[in-house]
C-alpha cells in the first residue's frame, strides 16, 4: 500500500468512526484529496472556500477561511467533513448534495 493510500484509510476509519478531527489534519485532508474547490467569498488575504474531498469512492464536503499573511496560509475549518455525493441535472451541471438532499455546491 502506497504511503498515500495508507492515510486515505487512516482518515476514512476515523471519520466512519465520527472521531474529531484536528484543523492539521483537516487542513492535509484538503491538501492532498481535494476533488473540487469553489471560492465563496473573496477579499484582501482572505478567501471562503467549499471544497470537495474524494477518499476512496466517496466525497466529504468542507468549508474553510483561508488567510494569507504574507508569510504562511492560515486555514479555519467550520465543521467535520459531510459525506456528498454529485448529482447530475439535465443542465449537465454536477451539484454536491448530502444523503437528506441538502444543496451544498
Amino acid at each position: 500500500m502506497s504511503d498515500k493510500q495508507t492515510i486515505e484509510k487512516y482518515l476514512l476509519n476515523k471519520i466512519d468512526r465520527g472521531e474529531y478531527l484536528s484543523e492539521r489534519i483537516l487542513e492535509k485532508l484538503v491538501y492532498t484529496f481535494s476533488h473540487t474547490d469553489k471560492t465563496l467569498r473573496r477579499d484582501w488575504g482572505y478567501e471562503r472556500v467549499a471544497s470537495i474531498v474524494k477518499l476512496s469512492n466517496r466525497y466529504f464536503y468542507l468549508e474553510y477561511d483561508s488567510e494569507d499573511d504574507g508569510w504562511f496560509y492560515k486555514y479555519t475549518f467550520d465543521d467535520q467533513p459531510t459525506e456528498v455525493h454529485s448529482e447530475i441535472r439535465m443542465e449537465n451541471r454536477v451539484r454536491w448534495i448530502t444523503s437528506s438532499g441538502e444543496l451544498l455546491l
